[in-house]
């Protein structure tokens, strides 16, 4: 639900990445996708990405930030729910050039999920383990 620079639960992951390395592993965290319609006026600083392959960016050893792109945002889609059906064929689209890119032969990763309205994702992997962690920040209580 955030770009990868704000998102408060990093030591989470780099933990799991940590954990993860023995058994020849790897974890994506990904960015808050791209969308046309929204990016330029909340995102400007990334606007620039849109003239780009999605971005793959390694972080650590078995670490990497993938940024994707999609067709409209999340948030719009959460209310017009047939809008969702662009947005995984643009995911997949996006997925398969990751899988490209790393080298990734898994046909049904686990994809981890914070925030309800993500749970659209679920369809891009149908087989996958999929698990929502919905957490309170007690630290902004």
């Amino acid at each position: 639900m955030v770009d990868w620079p704000v998102f408060m639960r990093r030591k989470m992951v780099y933990a799991l990445a940590e954990a993860v390395k023995k058994y020849d592993s790897i974890v994506v965290a990904v960015n808050r996708p791209l969308c046309p319609f929204t990016t330029w006026l909340r995102k400007p600083a990334r606007l620039h990405e849109f003239f780009d392959p999605p971005g793959v960016e390694k972080i650590e050893d078995n670490l990497y930030l993938f940024s994707p792109k999609y067709f409209i945002s999340d948030m719009v889609t959460r209310r017009l729910a047939g809008l969702n059906i662009p947005n995984l064929y643009f995911l997949r689209r996006s997925f398969g050039y990751l899988s490209r890119k790393l080298k990734i032969r898994i046909s049904s990763p686990i994809i981890w999920l914070h925030h309800p309205v993500q749970e659209y994702l679920t369809g891009l992997f149908p087989m996958s383990l999929n698990v929502l962690e919905i957490y309170d920040n007690l630290v902004d209580v």
